[in-house]
């Protein structure tokens, strides 16, 4: 029995802690969230600063296909440059 109520007791002051300390962080958020801050934009140094060049590293590429005399045959083509990329191969 004395266990127990050890056990109440122990359950009962951690909930006021946690209560107390949901109230003191309410009442800080609720003073910071009216607190003015300077921002200071620097619009020339934005606009120099940041500038993106695209560049495409891989071409996509994909196969062609095609039937000749009954047979299936493959070969692969390069879209982005617009050029074949290697010749006519059978496929199995």
């Amino acid at each position: 029995m004395k266990a127990l109520k050890y056990i109440i007791r122990k359950e009962v002051k951690l909930n006021e802690e946690i209560i107390k300390c949901s109230i003191c962080y309410a009442v800080i958020s609720y003073f910071y969230a009216f607190v003015d801050l300077p921002v200071y934009a620097y619009e020339d140094l934005i606009a120099h600063s940041i500038s993106v060049d695209v560049e495409e590293y891989t071409a996509a590429t994909g196969w062609r296909y095609k039937t000749e005399d009954g047979k299936l045959y493959k070969r692969l083509y390069d879209y982005t440059n617009q050029k074949w990329i290697d010749e006519w191969e059978l496929c199995p």
